[in-house]
Formats: structure tokens, C-alpha cells, sequence
């Protein structure tokens, strides 16, 4: 009830006559002084067409909805400002306008509280744009050649927009430039024109950075010296600068001494070194200028400057110089040479008309009488019928036996018949055969001629070459040979220098034995036990030479076993079930008593019992390194081969110099090239060593062998050299690498404070 009576005292007849008080000091204060919450006057800078109704904001007075939405509408304040500005409200719809360059991306636009004003007084600036708001680049313009004037001091805004930052007049530039370079600026703007914006950027890109020769049209010799505005005439944009024409022609046709008749590729004669040069390949033409040609004038050949339709013909130019007055025809380059036009030569192969022996020391006249050259006689008849002593009996081709060398040397081919000539028929006359001349069906078999040379009376029949030949009828039997290869049984060894009659007796040639047993039986020491193929073991060289290719059996010879005795493995003459295994003939020797099994030749082989060599690829544990020269014994001790431990640790344990402090896995850092020399990946343990890191000794870290697993950050070694004293923290690698520890940089865009402007050079 208390609390009741309480609240209730606040509506008393009081607190209502003070309230209704305060209310009309108020209403009074509204209407005798209305500024007392006045934004301030609006701007009365007049546009020069009426914008939303009115020329400037001031006409608005009083009329605040007209910018200013209700305070609970979704409408914002700029929504308004571009209902009457619908110019602007166009620019942002443009990607390359100032208001969409200027508008951050996905952001409505907020005309108040970015860039324009209100409020501020009659005459105040509607649009307080600086730097701050955009960049340079960002407008299509850099300033990065205009950072300073000459006196040294910085350019402000203000000297290139004195009026207003939303408008710049290019006139500044040319106004700007006069004063400061106007031996340069004048020309050039009588060149290239007043608008500059329409080829620099402030880059200078196509000022002074500009570099011709990365164009397609670079700039050498003479080229090099003329002002631009020589080839680059009227233009004033930059595709007008590029669209300047690169043929020789478009400069230089009123240089043009050929009047067009050589057209417009100046350059496949001229150079840009000077216009004088010249210089032309006229393999490009298809007529390869040699001997004198090469030296002659151009004019000798291209009179009047004409060069197309060039004759390319001796006559057309020497028709004066022939002496055969058109008999030779016009190809002069046939016999004469580009050299010397008196030397003569000719390759008579052209006419398939060879000159050989004395027909090439012969004058072109002794056969082409007249200077006649067509239709030559080419057949020895037509010039030597006079020197004919055969008298035409042996025809016309008289180069079957005579030659071109001399007419008295002759020679006859005897292997272009069918009995060519060998041995002692070479030297016989040719009318020992051919008696009377004549020389066609001539008898070809030896009985015709030798019948009465026939010491066998006929008994061996009319084939005498079998066994004789042309090389000596006349020493008779004693030089008669007959090739046995052509029998089914070909001498060879011992059997090659007997004589016929050893195994032909009486003459007799066929049916003749061929078995070792039907002549040796006699010499046969086996008494035919070995059976009858004696070649199996015997040669035909020497009886007494025995061999055997054990190869043909399952257990091919090598090593030592080809030197000892056929007796030493097969006693008592036995061949056949001959043991093969190596235990079955060395059990003797076997210092292994059997330990290690029979396979022998796992380790031993039979070049030699004591070179023993085994494959350690074949196990589990390949060898490498030095493991490869330690003795077998040196692992397997008491010749134990199985279940030998792999671990280094097993063997090397007294070799540890870290006392067991890194483990059993030495070979992280050893290998079997040699103890010595550790390397170690550092980065398999997460913690890669970089700078100079990287070439310190493992003992720089780890000293006193210190385990795996010692701290990694920069202080547990580094701490000494922090000159901060810890007051930054322990993460050292913030600023410092491990190149060079005085390199320090530092990343402050990742702090609470980054820099910018001047900020970023200051130590």
C-alpha cells in the first residue's frame, strides 16, 4: 500500500501545473527562435539546368522531407539524393564512370556520408573528396610521375584541380609543361595536339618509358634519329599512333628512284643503315649469280631499272660474243662456263656417247666436221672402215676385241660365251681352237682336244674335269684333285692327305664303306665294348685325340671339371647313372660336415672349392656398404646362418658413442658406406633445418649427446643472444629467419597497429 500511495503522489495537481509549464516554454522557444535546432542554412551554388525542380539546395528550405526520409521508412537518404540526381544514378549503373570507380563493390551508395556535404553554409563546398576516399590508378590516371615539383616539394591535389577535385581541365597540363619545359612542350603539342590525356597515363608509357623496340616495328639504323611526329603524322590517340603505316613505301615513295617498278618490299634490297645500300640475294630470284656474274652491275643485266621479266638466257645477253652463229643452239652454258666464256667443256655422257682412250684427247672437230653436231655417227665402222684388216669379215662391232686405247691393242672377252677361259687355255692362240677363223659351234668338252693326252685310255670315262683341270694337262695323274664335299662322305683331318687308292683299291670307286670300324677295327683298343660310333669321342685329325662334348649329357662341364680325366667320374669305364651332385664326389671335403646341407653350389662353385661367393639379395637382409667386404664368419659365428639378428645394435653396440641415448635405430643418421659421417633428415621429424641451420654440426644442438626429443624453439639455444630480454616472447622466428639472424622483419599488418603512409619507412 506504501508503494501504491507513492507512485501514486507522482500525479499530483503540482507535478501536472509544472509539466504543463515545461511544455509551453518549449512551444514558446519553437516559435520565437527556430534555429535552436537548426542543421544549419543549405547551399545556394546554383546548377545550371534545374535538378528535381530547383537550381540549388537552398530552394528546398523547409522542405526537409525532400532529402530526409521518415525515421522508421526503409527509403535511405541517398535513394532521395539519386531521385533528383538522376545523372549520377546513370554514372552508377556504368563500370567506367567516377561515381561506380569511386563506389566500393556490393555497397549501396551513401552520398552524405562519403564524399558530399549539406548544411555547412550558402557557400560552402557540396563534395569534400580527397586521396582518402580512392587512388589515382583508380580513375585511369597514375601519379606515379607526378610525385614532386621541381623545387622538390611534394604536387598537392590542388595544382592540378584548382577549382574543384570532381573536375580537371586538360589545358593544366599543357599550361603546366610550358612553363617548365617549353622548348619540348610547344612542338609537341603542334605534333600529337592539346588533349595529352589521350596517350598518357602517368606512367609514361608511351613517354619516356617507352621502348619503340617492342613494338612490330622496331627502330634500327636511320630510323633511330627521326622525330615521331615524321612517321607518326596528325595522330592524337594512341590507335592513331599505332595505326602509322610500316611499309618502306608509305615514307619513302618519293625516294623511290625505280618509279615502282621494283614495288614496295624496299628492304629485300635496301637497308635501314642508309638508302644507298644495297644488297640482294639473288638466289631469291632462282638465278644464282656465279663467276662473273657475281661481280657485274646490277644495271648490266636490269637495264632502264627494270627487274621483273629479267631474261635469264646466255643468248639473251651474248648473242653478239657467238661464234657459231646460232648452230649451237642457245644453251651456251652446255660447253662454256660462267668463269671465262673461252673456256670450253662439255660432259659428253649428256650424247650417251662416252669419250674413252685416245677419243678424249681427240679435237671436237675430228668428228664434228663443220660444227656439226647433230646426228654423229657413233659406230666404230663409220670413221675406221679404212682400218679395217678384217676386211668386214668379223661385222662392223669392232668393239667386241678392239679398244678405244689403241687399235692394235685387242682383247676378247671369252667370259661373254659359254666356255670361258681358265688355266693353260687363257694363253693358247686364238687358232689353236678356232682353226680356219672359225669360231661358232666350237667343240666345248676336253676328250675333243686331249683325246690323245688320255693316259687312261678311257677307262675313267670322257669327264675328265672331274678330277683334272686347265691349270696343267701335261703333269698328268699327279696333279688330278677331286672334291669330296661333293660325296656324302667330305675328307677331313687325317683322311684329307691320303691318298685315292688307301681306301679305293683297284679303282674302285662306289660302294665304298664309310664306318671307322670297316678301316679301324684293328686299331680299335675298346675291343668294341664302346660301340661303333668312334666320332662320339675320336676325331679324324689323330686317333689318339680324344674329345667329347658333355653337353649333349644333363651336366654340361665348366670350371675345374673340364680339366681332370675322364676316369677320375666314370671308374671302370662307366658312363651311364654317373652321380651328379656335388657331395657325391666331395664329401671328403666338406669342412662343413654336413652342417650346411648339399647344396654346395649356394656359395661354392666350380672354378674353385675355396672361391666361395653367395648372393645375399636372395635373403632378407641384401648387403651394402662395407657389409659387402666383411667375412661371412664376422656375422655368423660357430657356422650359424639362421635367425642371424638384423638390428645394428646387435653388432654395434660397443660402437655407440651416444650411449643408447638415441635409440637402436642407427640407421636414421648411419649408413654401411662407414660409420663415420652421419647424416640425418631432419625434416622427417618434423623440425626441417633451414639457413644456416643446415650446416651446423649435429653437437651445435645436441651436445653432450642430447636425446631426440630436446626442445626445438629458438630460445633453448638462442636465448643468450636476446637483446629483448625476453620481453617479446619466445617465438623468435616473428621476425628472424635462420639465414642471418640480424635480418629481422616483421609482418605488421598481423599486429593491432599495421602500418601505412610514412609509417611503413620508419625503422
Amino acid at each position: 500500500m506504501e508503494i501504491l500511495k507513492k507512485r501514486r503522489g507522482l500525479i499530483t495537481a503540482g507535478g501536472l501545473i509544472a509539466l504543463a509549464a515545461a511544455l509551453a516554454v518549449i512551444a514558446i522557444a519553437l516559435i520565437s527562435r527556430q534555429t535552436i535546432f537548426s542543421p544549419g542554412k543549405l547551399n545556394t551554388q546554383a546548377s545550371g539546368e534545374p535538378v528535381g525542380g530547383v537550381l540549388a539546395h537552398a530552394d528546398l528550405s523547409g522542405q526537409c522531407s525532400a532529402c530526409h526520409a521518415p525515421p522508421l521508412s526503409s527509403e535511405t537518404m541517398a535513394q532521395r539524393c539519386l531521385s533528383c540526381h538522376t545523372n549520377v544514378k546513370d554514372e552508377l549503373e556504368n563500370p567506367h564512370e567516377l561515381h561506380r570507380r569511386l563506389l566500393p563493390v556490393d555497397e549501396p551508395p551513401t552520398c552524405v556520408a562519403s564524399c558530399h556535404t549539406e548544411h555547412k553554409g550558402p557557400n560552402a563546398p557540396l563534395s569534400l573528396v580527397t586521396e582518402k576516399h580512392f587512388t589515382r590508378e583508380e580513375l585511369g590516371y597514375s601519379l606515379e610521375g607526378h610525385g614532386k615539383k621541381d623545387d622538390g616539394s611534394p604536387i598537392a591535389c590542388v595544382d592540378c584541380h584548382p577549382d574543384t577535385l570532381d573536375k580537371f581541365e586538360v589545358s593544366t597540363c599543357n599550361s603546366c609543361h610550358q612553363e617548365r619545359e617549353p622548348e619540348f612542350t610547344q612542338p609537341h603539342v603542334d605534333s600529337f595536339g592539346p588533349k595529352c590525356l589521350e596517350c598518357h597515363d602517368g606512367k609514361d608509357t608511351y613517354g619516356k618509358a617507352f621502348d619503340h623496340n617492342l613494338m612490330s616495328f622496331p627502330l634500327q639504323g636511320k630510323h633511330t634519329s627521326p622525330a615521331c611526329s615524321d612517321c607518326h603524322e596528325r595522330a592524337r590517340t594512341i590507335p592513331e599512333l599505332k595505326a602509322a603505316p610500316q611499309s618502306c613505301n608509305s615514307c619513302h615513295e618519293k625516294d623511290d628512284k625505280h618509279k615502282g617498278t621494283g614495288g614496295q618490299e624496299c628492304q629485300t634490297c635496301h637497308t635501314d643503315n642508309g638508302w644507298k645500300e644495297v644488297t640482294y640475294d639473288h638466289e631469291l630470284a632462282n638465278f644464282t649469280l656465279v663467276g662473273k656474274k657475281a661481280t657485274t652491275a646490277c644495271s648490266s643485266c636490269h637495264a632502264e631499272n627494270k627487274f621483273n621479266s629479267a631474261p635469264t638466257t646466255c643468248n639473251a645477253c651474248h648473242q653478239k660474243d657467238d661464234k657459231h652463229e646460232g648452230s649451237g643452239g642457245q644453251a651456251c652454258e652446255t660447253c662454256h662456263v660462267e668463269e671465262d666464256w673461252k673456256e670450253v667443256t662439255y660432259d659428253h655422257e649428256l650424247a650417251n656417247f662416252t669419250l674413252v682412250g685416245k677419243k678424249a684427247s681427240t679435237t671436237c672437230f675430228t668428228c664434228h666436221a663443220e660444227n656439226k653436231f647433230n646426228d654423229t655417227p657413233t659406230s666404230c665402222n663409220a670413221c675406221h672402215e679404212k682400218d679395217d684388216k678384217h676386211e668386214g669379215t668379223a661385222g662392223q662391232d669392232c668393239a667386241t676385241c678392239h679398244v678405244e686405247k689403241g687399235w692394235r691393242e685387242f682383247s676378247y672377252d671369252h667370259g661373254l660365251t659359254k666356255y670361258p677361259l681358265t688355266g693353260g687355255h687363257i694363253g693358247a692362240a686364238c687358232s689353236t681352237c678356232h682353226a680356219g677363223n672359225k669360231f661358232d659351234n666350237t667343240p666345248r668338252d676336253c676328250y675333243s682336244c686331249h683325246e690323245k693326252d688320255d693316259a687312261h685310255k678311257g677307262s675313267g670315262g670322257q669327264d675328265c674335269a672331274s678330277c683334272h683341270s686347265t691349270a696343267n694337262w701335261k703333269e698328268g695323274w699327279k696333279l688330278a684333285t677331286f672334291d669330296h664335299d661333293l660325296t656324302k662322305y667330305p675328307l677331313e683331318g687325317k683322311h684329307a692327305g691320303q691318298t685315292c687308292t688307301s681306301c679305293h683299291a683297284d679303282n674302285r670307286f662306289k660302294d665304298t664303306p664309310t664306318s671307322c670300324t670297316a678301316c679301324h677295327q684293328k686299331d680299335d683298343k675298346h675291343e668294341g665294348t664302346g660301340g661303333q660310333a668312334c666320332v662320339t669321342c675320336h676325331v679324324e685329325k689323330d686317333w689318339k685325340m680324344v674329345s667329347y662334348n658333355h653337353e649333349l649329357t644333363g651336366y654340361p662341364l665348366t670350371g675345374k671339371h673340364t680339366t681332370p680325366a675322364c676316369a677320375s667320374c666314370h671308374t671302370d669305364n662307366k658312363f651311364s647313372d654317373t652321380p651328379t651332385t656335388c657331395n657325391a664326389c666331395h664329401q671328403k671335403d666338406d669342412k662343413h660336415q654336413g652342417s650346411g646341407g648339399q647344396g654346395c653350389a649356394t656359395c661354392h662353385n666350380e672354378n674353385g672349392w675355396k672361391l666361395v661367393t653367395y648372393d645375399h639379395n636372395l635373403t632378407k637382409y641384401p648387403l651394402t656398404g662395407k657389409h659387402t667386404a666383411a667375412a661371412c664368419a664376422s656375422c655368423h659365428t660357430n657356422v650359424s646362418f639362421n635367425n642371424t639378428p638384423q638390428s645394428c645394435n646387435s653388432c654395434h653396440q660397443k660402437d655407440d658413442r651416444h650411449k643408447g641415448t638415441f635409440g637402436q635405430d642407427c640407421a636414421r643418421c648411419h649408413s654401411t658406406t662407414g660409420w663415420p659421417g652421419a647424416t640425418m633428415d631432419h625434416a622427417i621429424i618434423g623440425a626441417p633445418l633451414m639457413g644456416t641451420h643446415a650446416n651446423l654440426p649435429c653437437s651445435s644442438c645436441h651436445g653432450a649427446n642430447v636425446p631426440i626429443g630436446s626442445m626445438q624453439n629458438c630460445a633453448a639455444c638462442h636465448q643468450s643472444k636476446d637483446v629483448h630480454l625476453g620481453t617479446l616472447g619466445r617465438g623468435c622466428a616473428s621476425c628472424h629467419n635462420s639465414t642471418d639472424w640480424k635480418q629481422a622483419t616483421v609482418d605488421h599488418s598481423l599486429t593491432a597497429f599495421p602500418l601505412t603512409g610514412k609509417h611503413t619507412g620508419q625503422a
